[in-house]
């Protein structure tokens, strides 16, 4: 989740003009509901973190359920949900990360 959370973020510093529901592919009205229902989320997705299994990941992250009833990409809204918040915390270290990636190439 939070290797998607850093690409949505990407995306957003890359085009900061665009609404945030376009980085994350979701409609301005699923963003809207992921915002509303966003500890409830939380709460189902907690007890499921470091577990390794990838159907589990794909329906967490992308909504990949049989059933449907798992709201598509809302791993990786909470996984940009996370990185926000680290980046508010810690607000130089995109940078200093960008530049060590950039100084490697």
């Amino acid at each position: 989740m939070v290797e998607e959370g850093f690409a949505v973020a990407f995306s957003a510093r890359v085009f900061p003009d665009r609404p945030a529901h376009d980085h994350l592919l979701l409609r301005p009205g699923q963003a809207a509901v992921m915002r509303e229902y966003e500890e409830r989320l939380w709460s189902v997705v907690r007890p499921m973190l470091g577990a390794e299994d990838a159907h589990l990941a794909a329906r967490v992250i992308y909504g990949q359920d049989e059933h449907g009833r798992w709201p598509s990409r809302s791993g990786v809204y909470l996984g940009w949900r996370r990185v926000q918040e680290f980046l508010q915390r810690e607000p130089g270290r995109w940078e200093a990360e960008a530049r060590a990636v950039s100084a490697a190439m």
